[in-house]
């Protein structure tokens, strides 16, 4: 049955206000597009009220050991039952996967959708500010259209290697509407930045949030939140003024922090390749001036440095920010196979683990990554900590990234009464149980079935 709800996406502020880093030229911008939730493919087909037993070789639920011969039962879109196919395979239409291994659907809590389609064409030389002007060049040739493209590129991508759920920044609101439309869970982050960091600035960008907000209605698996894009970017005010809106909401608020050596030098001193930047960029206002802090420290005077915040990166840690972020209760997203592209130290992931701190994983955008592959960040995770178990590192990718984006009542688990979100991985005929989970983090494994709520959104048997 087709659904008739429209969703507008409105498109209609100032651009000389709009994506410093993102900017495009008026003229190539469209007045507004509308999204209509197309009728579902037979491939996510659901049959109300049936159930439906998927069995394999291995069942890992995310709680306890491998389940040798295991099966998951799923009815209306929800976990019915998990365990051993003897227990579970009883009644209903059956699913054998062979050799396989059903284990939680992954969570990206860090993507860049809209530059998914500059793989491999952005080169790191230079340093950060001239990769990020090379983007700004590039984004300026494309239309909506064209970043729509990369939006709907980069979700078949990330769903046909394993990822159920993405937590995506937009800097034209262009990813709600493909995220509606292809049965992932995700939340679609307005990502504002390159407003002039004066107070009329701050202003223009609360008027955009709003009107994106009017026009994006959260649904059942597609929320909207905000995205204040970096200390560096944006005046504090309107950071504090993000999280208070986000946190009244009960909306995600993700924002980059501790990225890079030179964001810490500018936020510490306000010299250094950044403010030269913004400088060329025309939208460092005199009001501006350094807040003399980390950008940890700055994030937890402004109130965004907890529950429901993605602290995004954090590759560089100062004194103190392991306290506040603990105290905090922020997520961090750690983005292994980015932070190897920029050539950064040795990142901190094993000590916010030690510490209880939350932790999620993500991709980044392919403008710093060669793919969107859940299994790629875990191999390269797996590399730089190999005193981190494999169920950990497990973990952390489901689970970790559905608590972050606070949906770990619903997702991360396969737990009777949760959302179906599951995938199903190849595996290696006779594997052990101590050897398969080493097996799924070091080895990218096909992904045979990617299932979002029940519906099969990726079918590779």
């Amino acid at each position: 049955m087709t659904m008739k709800k429209h969703y507008k996406i409105q498109q209609d502020i100032p651009i000389k206000f709009i994506f410093m880093f993102y900017a495009t030229p008026t003229s190539r911008r469209r007045p507004e597009s509308q999204w209509t939730i197309r009728p579902t493919p037979r491939t996510m087909a659901r049959v109300a009220g049936v159930r439906t037993v998927y069995r394999a070789r291995w069942l890992l639920t995310g709680e306890g050991e491998p389940v040798p011969d295991g099966a998951i039962a799923i009815r209306d879109g929800r976990i019915e039952a998990a365990g051993s196919a003897r227990d579970v395979a009883r009644d209903g239409r059956a699913v054998d996967l062979g050799d396989a291994a059903i284990l939680p659907g992954f969570v990206n809590a860090h993507a860049h959708l809209e530059l998914s389609g500059m793989r491999g064409q952005i080169p790191a030389d230079g340093g950060f500010c001239a990769w990020v002007r090379r983007i700004v060049d590039r984004k300026r040739t494309m239309t909506d259209a064209d970043l729509t493209l990369a939006v709907e590129t980069g979700i078949s991508e990330i769903v046909r290697n394993g990822f159920t759920t993405v937590a995506d920044h937009a800097t034209r609101g262009l990813s709600y509407g493909p995220l509606c439309e292809s049965g992932v869970r995700g939340t679609s982050l307005i990502e504002f930045t390159g407003f002039a960091l004066t107070p009329a600035g701050t202003e223009e960008c609360l008027r955009m949030v709003e009107s994106r907000l009017a026009a994006c209605p959260d649904t059942d698996r597609v929320r909207m939140g905000l995205a204040p894009h970096s200390p560096y970017a944006l005046l504090p005010d309107l950071i504090r003024r993000a999280g208070e809106r986000a946190r009244a909401e009960r909306r995600t608020l993700s924002i980059h922090l501790s990225e890079v050596l030179e964001e810490i030098a500018f936020l510490r001193t306000g010299t250094g390749p950044i403010r030269e930047f913004l400088e060329y960029r025309g939208v460092l206002g005199p009001e501006w001036t350094p807040p003399r802090q980390s950008p940890t420290a700055l994030a937890e005077s402004l109130g965004v440095l907890r529950p429901g915040t993605l602290a995004v990166h954090m590759n560089y840690l100062e004194t103190g920010d392991l306290d506040r972020l603990h105290a905090g209760g922020a997520a961090v997203v750690y983005c292994p196979n980015s932070h190897a592209f920029f050539g950064h130290p040795p990142h901190p992931f094993g000590r916010y683990l030690d510490l209880g701190i939350r932790a999620a994983l993500g991709t980044d955008s392919l403008a710093s990554n060669a793919s969107l592959s859940p299994w790629e960040e875990l191999r390269t995770a797996r590399a730089r900590f190999p005193a981190i178990p494999a169920p950990t590192l497990l973990r952390v990718a489901s689970l970790g990234g559905g608590r972050a984006l606070g949906l770990d009542a619903r997702i991360g688990t396969l737990s009777p009464g949760k959302e179906a979100d599951f995938i199903a991985a190849r595996v290696p005929e006779g594997i052990g149980a101590g050897a398969l989970e080493e097996h799924l983090v070091s080895s990218a494994p096909a992904v045979l079935l990617t299932v979002v709520a029940g519906r099969v959104l990726h079918d590779g048997r």
